[in-house]
């Protein structure tokens, strides 16, 4: 079973936005036909967050200061919704 995750943001406005929307988290559980938003209670402003890669922009002119934290927050969603498949996956 593979399931894939995602983050993105509640109100994306333009990508130049600079008012700070929330970070949510997402899955689709295909065979249930369901789809999981979570709120992070994490914000960023929309200039920068990198839509294409769905995490917040690290290098650049558009790198907010608390984009390594942010983004370090997000990674711990990432890791505890893979340990939790994991887990699930053994006990099937």
């Amino acid at each position: 079973m593979i399931m894939k995750h995602s983050f993105y943001l509640k109100e994306p406005q333009a990508e130049k936005g600079s008012k700070p929307s929330l970070i949510l988290f997402t899955c689709h559980f295909n065979k249930e036909k369901k789809k999981f938003v979570y709120s992070t209670g994490e914000r960023i402003a929309p200039i920068g967050w990198s839509f294409e890669n769905r995490a917040p922009k690290l290098r650049g002119s558009n790198r907010l200061k608390e984009a390594s934290s942010i983004k370090q927050q997000l990674d711990r969603y990432s890791n505890k919704f893979e340990e939790l498949i994991g887990v699930y996956s053994r006990i099937n």
